[in-house]
């Protein structure tokens, strides 16, 4: 991507496979620069909906799968390790140090913020063209 870009977003397997450091690329952690910069969590994905699809079934199903997963680690870390062919630290810290299953109110307040500037550097965009 980097021969034909200026710049790429890596994101999921490919990101846990490099070594930031032995890049001859400057890198930066999204994450990492949004809770310098704002001081809060940074939020990448949520499950939503709908108001009117998210029933208490899809809610349960999706707190039961939430729970299955936590309560089945060994085996999902197994998993990607044998599948995948990442080491078992880094999955295991992955799934249990980087990942935030609950969100708390300074991730939704992060959240909030980033979903405030986007709004509003879109509507300056809008307003600019």
């Amino acid at each position: 991507m980097l021969a034909v870009c200026d710049a790429a977003l890596i994101i999921g397997d490919p990101a846990l496979q490099i070594e930031p450091d032995r890049l001859p690329y400057q890198t930066l952690d999204l994450g990492a620069e949004w809770v310098e910069w704002s001081g809060l969590p940074m939020v990448f994905a949520v499950w939503a909906g709908k108001k009117a699809h998210l029933t208490a079934d899809v809610s349960r199903a999706f707190a039961d799968s939430c729970r299955w997963g936590l309560n089945h680690m060994d085996e999902i870390v197994s998993a990607a390790v044998r599948e995948r062919g990442f080491g078992e630290q880094l999955v295991r810290k992955y799934l249990t140090e980087h990942i935030v299953y609950e969100l708390g109110a300074r991730h939704r307040e992060g959240l909030e913020l980033f979903r405030k500037l986007a709004r509003t550097v879109a509507a300056e965009t809008v307003a600019g063209d």
